[in-house]
């Protein structure tokens, strides 16, 4: 019988990094660097520094996606500001589904430009404007054609979905008695 890798994950504030984390090093074979809340690429919109087998270096943002989980939450303000979305100068953007196997890996300059460039001609009209707390986005269909071609979408081994259920239920789901704000999925 072979045994199994331990799976180490480094403690962040920023819980969904964890995970994002854990994705690159153990399912996709790549190093990992987390950063913590005060690091200057934090404040740039980067979650995670990203090494592939070339070693060449990739930014990578991390948020969280809630229900509907057939769509993406595309957060555009943040207290009247570009949300860290909109202004992240990150490569990629990974979102988890939350408590479900799903990530989906958009790259995103492109994102953020198909999202300017549909918002001015109209092409998302359809879409309501969906408030979270207080950001303000959209909500998109992962099937939805503007998206499609540059969404990836991974389902997690089974090893590494049980310990990102444990990671939320360790760090959110027991705060929720006391912490109403803890299920906040964006760094500020």
């Amino acid at each position: 019988m072979e045994k199994q890798k331990q799976i180490l994950v480094k403690k962040n504030k920023y819980w969904l990094s964890e995970i994002g984390a854990m994705f690159f090093q153990y399912q996709v074979g790549y190093q990992v660097y987390d950063y913590s809340s005060e690091a200057n690429l934090v404040k740039q919109g980067v979650d995670l520094f990203v090494l592939n087998k070339q070693n060449i270096p990739t930014y990578v943002l991390v948020e969280g996606n809630t229900l509907p989980f057939d769509k993406l939450y595309f957060p555009i303000m943040d207290n009247d500001k570009p949300s860290r979305l909109m202004s992240s100068e990150a490569d990629f953007v990974l979102f988890y589904d939350i408590n479900q196997s799903d990530i989906s890996l958009i790259d995103l300059p492109l994102l953020q430009e198909k999202i300017n460039y549909n918002f001015t001609k109209g092409a998302w009209k359809s879409y309501k404007l969906v408030e979270k707390g207080s950001q303000k986005g959209i909500q998109v269909s992962k099937d939805d054609e503007i998206i499609k071609e540059s969404l990836n979408v991974y389902k997690l081994k089974p090893q590494l979905f049980d310990k990102a259920v444990k990671i939320y239920d360790f760090r959110i789901s027991k705060k929720l008695v006391n912490e109403p704000k803890a299920l906040e999925t964006s760094r500020q």
